[in-house]
């Protein structure tokens, strides 16, 4: 009589680089540091895909910039500006991403006003326009959120930055009358597949 012993699969490799040669069905996770992480990214290869990015995510944390510590003003209205305190995230593989951001905000003018935030890409600021905003009533320390949510195809080491425009309210501009206006600030980056 012969039992039927089952076999261990092979575990899943945590590693920092992905294989030079791999196989159909692979699977790995993909992070920063194996000691120390502060991503990790479980793909499988699909050699059958029609994008160049074969790496298709299966789950995972996400990397992130954050600053919950150090506010900002806007200084100028209607026109974008990348603040001092935003945070900036390095794009770590060639892919597609979804790309969120969320920031909190106040209106210190006390005046109507818009605000948008738009995620730039090395240092270029975002067309205004092509984000949701929110708009404020005219009172002051009046609260909101911004939240952005796209799918990007970027680049191994693109860098993005959070940006911000306001329009003028009775001719004073959104958020410049305290350090503060702009708080609670973070980007995220979540793979689809990568290279």
């Amino acid at each position: 009589m012969y039992e039927k012993v089952a076999t261990l699969a092979t575990p899943v490799q945590r590693v920092t680089s992905l294989p030079l040669a791999p196989v159909n069905g692979q699977q790995v996770v993909l992070t920063d540091s194996l000691t120390a992480s502060t991503y990790n990214w479980w793909l499988i290869y699909n050699s059958a895909s029609s994008s160049s990015y074969k790496w298709e995510f299966i789950g995972g944390s996400p990397k992130t910039a954050t600053n919950y510590a150090t506010g900002d003003a806007q200084t100028t209205a209607n026109t974008w500006q990348i603040l001092t305190n935003s945070p900036t995230l390095t794009v770590p593989r060639a892919g597609d991403y979804w790309v969120r951001a969320f920031e909190g905000l106040t209106n210190n003018t006390g005046a109507v006003c818009a605000a948008y935030m738009a995620v730039a890409l090395n240092n270029v600021a975002a067309t205004h326009g092509t984000e949701p905003g929110t708009y404020f009533a005219a009172t002051a320390a009046a609260d909101g959120n911004l939240y952005h949510h796209q799918l990007r195809t970027l680049a191994a080491n693109d860098i993005l930055t959070m940006c911000h425009w306001t329009t003028s309210g009775a001719g004073t501009g959104m958020l410049r009358g305290g350090s503060s206006g702009i708080r609670g600030r973070g980007i995220e980056v979540v793979p689809v597949r990568l290279s």
